[in-house]
């Protein structure tokens, strides 16, 4: 598993921590504490062997740590976009109109960020103060507010150091505290997460899941508006229950569920539990597809294809499509389907012989997973979702073409009508699908 190794402020720390507990990174994580930029170093020969790479809270703590001579491992930190700067500076100009932004100096608007390329949004007049030294520590930082302030050049400063407070205070300069927001943590260490996969060569896929709901279309529109609205409720408390880390998409016509991955087993048992989870709601019917793949295109065309063999499942159920094409299915069972719509062998037969194509697949899947099953009518009426008399007429074509022969099973038989049972003819099988 992934070892991340966060090196923080202490204060910092704390958000980082409560963003871990509310998300599922799927790593481990090791967490040092430093009072000074000058104690980077010493930690960093502490963590280096034993982390795949190195999370800085800010910044600061990211420059210092790059700076030390021969750094073999990869670092990043949570890290400030314009949008960010540009939210928290409509925030302050509603909040402070008195304030004007060129009022303001911000310590995290430094030449090794390029400033976060405000002067494209910003006119000149309008720009906040920045530190303009190449050099980055507290010092310098505090220093440069300090004469501003102490020119009359400024009236608050938007300060990100957070070792820096106690120069603030003591020198009575009014600041606003800027902290990323849970969010803006939880992503930089998603691309932490996603630069130690990258540097172990680790397969990352895509997964892409679509939930489309079932109802009368007769039903009046607030109603289906609040059997949506209910469907997303339970997406939301599933992925809050399972402390899982998705995103969740409304569309027209179905819910899409993205995420990241690299456990593909974990995926699918994944799927069976949401698939049970909603089953449990008796307010919805639902159809269920998803898709796998290194691309997320690729990954949402299977999940088409997947929800359009859920849809004609007419169940509430699930299919996959993985990423060797493979449609897997249905999942609510312990012991799902697995087959493949690549064959013309059995388009052909399926016209020849008037079998559903769909429902021709399922029993070859049920074939290939194990040859010696015991086949009875209730068995095909499970796996296929169709009548027994249906499944019947099916089983009297497999066997007039012998793909199927009757059998018998040992032991005395219940009083009544005994229920027919058959089994593959596993040479006829192969020589006319395989």
């Amino acid at each position: 598993m992934i070892t991340i190794s966060i090196i923080s402020p202490e204060v910092s720390l704390q958000a980082i921590n409560r963003v871990i507990a509310q998300n599922n990174f799927g790593c481990i994580f090791h967490k040092y504490v430093y009072h000074s930029l000058e104690e980077i170093e010493t930690i960093y020969h502490q963590c280096r062997d034993n982390c795949d790479v190195i999370f800085c809270s800010g910044e600061f703590g990211y420059y210092q740590l790059t700076n030390i001579a021969k750094i073999n491992k990869p670092c990043t930190f949570v890290s400030y976009e314009t949008k960010h700067f540009l939210a928290i500076a409509l925030d302050f100009v509603l909040t402070h109109p008195d304030i004007p932004l060129n009022r303001i100096y911000c310590d995290f608007l430094l030449p090794s960020n390029n400033y976060l390329d405000l002067n494209k949004y910003l006119k000149p007049e309008l720009m906040p103060y920045c530190c303009t030294s190449d050099e980055l520590n507290y010092d310098i930082l505090f220093n440069t507010a300090k004469k501003l302030w102490e020119e009359k050049k400024i009236d608050m400063v938007f300060v990100r150091s957070t070792n820096s407070l106690p120069l603030y205070e003591e020198a009575k300069i009014p600041y606003l505290y800027i902290f990323p927001d849970d969010n803006t943590i939880a992503e930089s260490i998603r691309n932490a997460v996603h630069l130690a996969k990258l540097q172990l060569n680790t397969t990352l896929y895509k997964t892409c899941v679509l939930i489309r709901l079932i109802y009368d279309n007769s039903l009046p529109g607030g109603e289906i508006e609040y059997k949506k609205v209910t469907l997303y409720k339970y997406l939301v408390d599933f992925r809050k229950e399972q402390n899982l880390n998705f995103s969740i998409q409304s569309n027209i016509t179905y819910f899409q569920l993205s995420s990241e991955l690299e456990d593909i087993p974990q995926f699918v048992r994944r799927l069976c539990t949401l698939i049970g989870y909603l089953r449990e709601k008796e307010e919805i019917d639902f159809r269920l597809g998803a898709g796998i793949s290194t691309a997320f295109e690729q990954s949402q065309e299977q999940a088409e294809h997947a929800l359009e063999e859920a849809v004609h499942y007419k169940k509430n159920d699930g299919f996959l499509l993985d990423e060797q094409m493979h449609l897997i299915g249905p999942l609510s069972v312990s012991n799902t389907l697995r087959f493949s719509y690549d064959n013309e062998k059995v388009l052909d037969f399926s016209r020849e012989q008037g079998i559903n194509e769909a429902n021709l697949y399922k029993i070859i899947g049920l074939f290939t997973k194990n040859p010696k099953q015991i086949i009875t009518s209730a068995l095909l009426a499970q796996w296929l979702n169709i009548t027994p008399r249906s499944c019947n007429r099916i089983i009297q074509k497999l066997s007039s073409c012998e793909l199927i022969s009757e059998t018998y099973l040992d032991g005395a038989q219940e009083k009544g009508r005994p229920n027919k049972t058959y089994q593959f003819v596993e040479q006829n099988w192969y020589l006319l699908f395989f």
